[in-house]
């Protein structure tokens, strides 16, 4: 918590405020809705597969070996887990990167900067890996309007893809709160 929210002590659910706390809520959900649908697909594509193979049986019997059949229709069930796993991973960087974007707006953070994964065999955008280390802007934060800061490398709120909303996107952005935590170049 601490790398993303500098300046920040300890935060529970109980801080975070009403209005704050319905849209966390909303954003949970969606996260939660989308990774049950993915759920249903998957059960509803290997039954779609075993649908397929028991109505091309010939009334005389099969002819096809039993255990390519069974590999056949085995095959999501086996993967599923894999599938249901990165939906898991790619969904819970979705759900903390929201959460952390409302924590900062509950917190008046006044920018972010933001992070590209530096990891052996992670396979990043390039448009991402071009962001990273750039600072941006909230727009309505306090020291962007008092003239404290300047906008940065944009506002935030005019990102088209925030940090880990992309599938299987890792970056993520770190907030600061206040004047000394952000570089001397985004000052007035």
């Amino acid at each position: 918590m601490s790398k993303v929210h500098k300046g920040v002590d300890r935060i529970t659910l109980s801080m975070i405020a009403t209005r704050s706390r319905s849209l966390l809520d909303d954003r949970i959900m969606a996260s939660a809705d989308l990774i049950r649908l993915n759920r249903e697909r998957s059960i509803a594509r290997t039954l779609d597969r075993f649908s397929g193979w028991a109505t091309s049986i010939p009334t005389t019997g099969s002819s096809q070996n039993v255990g390519e059949t069974i590999s056949h229709i085995a095959k999501p069930l086996r993967s599923m887990s894999f599938e249901e796993r990165r939906l898991f991973i790619d969904q819970g960087h979705k759900l903390i990167s929201n959460v952390n974007h409302v924590i900062a707006l509950q917190t008046d953070a006044i920018a972010g900067m933001w992070r590209h994964v530096h990891q052996a065999n992670y396979d990043g955008r390039p448009e991402h890996e071009a962001l990273d280390g750039k600072w941006f802007v909230f727009k309505d934060g306090w020291a962007y309007r008092e003239g404290f800061i300047t906008k940065g490398d944009g506002f935030i709120e005019e990102i088209e893809e925030m940090p880990a909303m992309a599938p299987f996107c890792r970056c993520w952005m770190s907030y600061s709160r206040g004047l000394r935590t952000v570089p001397v170049s985004l000052l007035t």
